[in-house]
């Protein structure tokens, strides 16, 4: 069984609400200079770096997704990685 949980709860052995996690990421991401750094900025990092290693179908069912079309949407080069790699040429 797979754990979704973010973070764990020092008091409890239980899993941290969606809002407890955003609300964590947000103060440390403050506290750290990094603003753009989210719960999704996690999620899309993982599928990402992931899909370097295993094919897109693993990705979708690490991500839970049921459609591979948003996995695709994840794993999918940015306007300025493709831009990049054609600067390298």
């Amino acid at each position: 069984m797979f754990r979704n949980e973010l973070f764990i709860s020092k008091r409890k052995v239980r899993q941290v609400k969606h809002q407890g996690d955003s609300k964590m990421v947000e103060k440390y991401s403050l506290m750290s200079g990094l603003e753009w750094v989210t719960p999704h900025s996690f999620r899309h990092t993982f599928c990402k770096n992931l899909a370097n290693v295993v094919d897109i179908q693993t990705v979708a069912a690490l991500a839970r997704h049921h459609d591979i079309n948003t996995t695709r949407i994840y794993v999918d080069n940015s306007y300025t990685e493709r831009i990049n790699a054609l600067n390298k040429l």
